[in-house]
């Protein structure tokens, strides 16, 4: 019964180091960079297992496979398929697959991935490290600029609104709601399936939407409708829901505020940047 659940258990860990086999290359090196007065257990050819490192692999292989590997029997069978493992890696390096074209060209499949992987790791992190300290530094809002903010824009502003491709569609639709529809049943006009989009938008501060429309906006009535109104989206059609005073209690309106005048701030600094690099857009669709 014992020698099943020995064997159970063997079966566990070699699936288990079958996965680490594939992937790991430094068994023999490892090995081989053994410390002074090191206890060395087994020898394989030129290279030595040390018993540091088979309490390192059995450490790789988590804590279901413990109980197993802290008795006698279980570390002697669990060395045994690091020798076997060493063994095999050994032949695999005599073997003439080391100078096969499908090994080399694996080989350097693996080499572009890594490099290009590390290319974008690199500007990733420089470039989140490079938005980090902007914020602290250009980008950082104070209190007082909040208050300010609130002060000079205390509204709340729910809207419905619908963008369309082209000026034509956008004054039709304005025509039709003007007429009674609603901004629902145009929407779902298979007429204009593909070229408009839109519906309520959630209650919204100054600064959160298009700018080409926050004037408009905070100009309109409640229950007025405004079109057609150009922007770079396309051109809308805008009707005021509502609109409420900002709560500044609310810690999340204060956040909300912090965000649009630190956007404000980066797209300023943007600017600048776009008069110090040269930007052209060339496909005439996107201008």
């Amino acid at each position: 019964m014992a020698r099943k659940k020995i064997k159970k258990m063997l079966n566990y860990i070699c699936m288990k180091k079958i996965i680490i086999v594939s992937v790991c290359v430094s068994i023999f090196l490892s090995c081989q960079g053994k410390k002074e007065n090191e206890k060395t257990i087994a020898r394989v050819g030129s290279s030595v297992i040390t018993e540091s490192y088979l309490e390192e692999k059995m450490s790789e292989l988590g804590p279901e496979a413990s109980k197993f590997l802290s008795s006698t029997p279980g570390r002697k069978q669990f060395l045994d398929m690091l020798i076997n493992e060493k063994l095999v890696k050994m032949a695999s390096e005599n073997s003439p697959i080391i100078n096969s074209k499908e090994y080399k060209n694996r080989i350097e499949e693996m080499r572009q991935e890594s490099e290009k992987r590390l290319k974008e790791y690199k500007e990733y992190l420089l470039t989140r490290m490079f938005l980090e300290d902007l914020k602290k530094k250009e980008l950082e809002v104070t209190d007082e600029e909040v208050n300010s903010y609130v002060k000079a824009h205390p509204k709340l502003v729910t809207l419905e609104h619908i963008v369309a491709d082209d000026y034509d569609t956008a004054d039709e639709i304005l025509k039709k709601i003007k007429s009674g529809s609603s901004f629902e049943k145009v929407l779902q006009d298979k007429k204009y399936e593909g070229s408009v989009a839109g519906g309520k938008l959630p209650p919204i501060l100054p600064g959160e939407f298009l700018p080409e429309l926050e004037d408009m906006i905070s100009k309109i009535k409640v229950g007025e409708i405004q079109g057609v109104v150009a922007s770079k989206m396309g051109f809308h059609v805008i009707k005021k829901i509502s609109e409420s005073q900002i709560d500044m209690s609310k810690l999340e309106n204060s956040e909300r505020v912090r965000k649009v005048l630190e956007k404000k701030k980066f797209d300023d600094y943007v600017a600048k940047l776009q008069k110090r690099y040269k930007v052209e857009v060339l496909d005439e669709k996107y201008k």
